[in-house]
């Protein structure tokens, strides 16, 4: 089956997604890329077959299977909403959006349908490896969850440190325990304007922490996980996951160098391939993740 693709957004992260998406395209896994961008000069230069400077445009004079969007939250399901209604699969940026109403209204209407939210680091070889039944064994019950992400970069107009950064974190605390977010109780640490730390104590017992920031006098992509076997540190950054055993034996995992936005869109593609319906993470899991957001994104500590 041949594979047409729309990317809305060609900004700094959108163009990351081109460069997966260019080079798919000259691999032949998918067979016409175009691009849409409200800003035309955002689109000058990217090797596509066709620009667009809006997305209604895109849709009327396109026939695609999926469509990538990776603009501004407060956008996200309109535009989400013009390619259901063109019968395009969607790869949606995250958050869905900063509404929580508005996400369950949206997520109420999903039945059917392809929806990938960009939660990348579930489809990062080192944190499949984690989760991977080796892994799983050597570290027995899992107690507690750290994620790490401080960036030099500064913080883009319109962020803020939780709802951008610290999402993944919550996102990767929950998948890792299997726990929703509902039954933490939450308190904050740190809070300013480029960076947040957070305690997350589940009623079940186990404990999540993170700690995000921009403008950070160094980059840091760790992920620790404690289990009553022992520990593993993940950094997301270099690859190296190693294991650390309450039996003394320290060994590193190997760990693929695949990229986790290409395996992102792998299994993207795969969906938009067969056609069956799709909402990753579940609707649950972005129920429960938009409601945190809702209660601890924009208040203060």
């Amino acid at each position: 089956m041949d594979v047409a693709i729309g990317l809305v957004g060609c900004g700094r992260w959108g163009t990351n997604h081109h460069r997966i998406l260019a080079t798919l395209r000259t691999e032949g896994r998918i067979h016409r890329l175009v691009v849409c961008d409200i800003d035309a000069s955002k689109t000058d230069g990217l090797e596509a077959d066709a620009h667009y400077t809006s997305m209604e445009a895109m849709m009327a004079n396109e026939q695609l299977h999926g469509v990538a969007i990776v603009t501004p939250p407060e956008t996200h399901l309109s535009l989400a909403q013009q390619a259901f209604e063109n019968e395009a699969a969607v790869l949606m940026e995250k958050p869905l959006s900063e509404n929580h109403e508005a996400n369950q209204r949206f997520l109420s209407t999903v039945d059917g349908k392809v929806l990938v939210v960009g939660y990348i680091l579930r489809h990062h070889p080192g944190l499949q490896k984690v989760r991977s039944p080796e892994v799983r064994k050597a570290l027995g019950n899992i107690t507690s969850v750290r994620y790490l992400r401080r960036t030099q970069r500064a913080r883009p107009e319109g962020s803020t440190p939780v709802a951008t950064l610290g999402v993944h974190g919550v996102d990767v605390i929950a998948w890792l325990l299997d726990r929703p977010l509902a039954l933490a109780t939450t308190r904050f640490s740190a809070r300013g304007p480029d960076e947040s730390a957070a305690t997350l104590s589940f009623s079940t017992g186990e404990t999540g922490f993170f700690d995000v920031a921009w403008s950070a006098g160094e980059e840091v992509r760790i992920v620790e996980v404690e289990g009553d076997g022992g520990q593993a540190r993940f950094d997301f950054g270099s690859g190296a996951l190693m294991l650390e055993l309450n039996d003394g034996t320290t060994r590193d995992v190997s760990v693929s160098p695949s990229e986790p936005l290409r395996a992102e869109w792998q299994y993207f593609l795969e969906r938009c391939r067969s056609l069956n319906p799709t909402v990753f993470p579940s609707k649950q899991r972005l129920l429960d993740q938009s409601a945190w957001l809702d209660a601890h994104a924009h208040t203060e500590p």
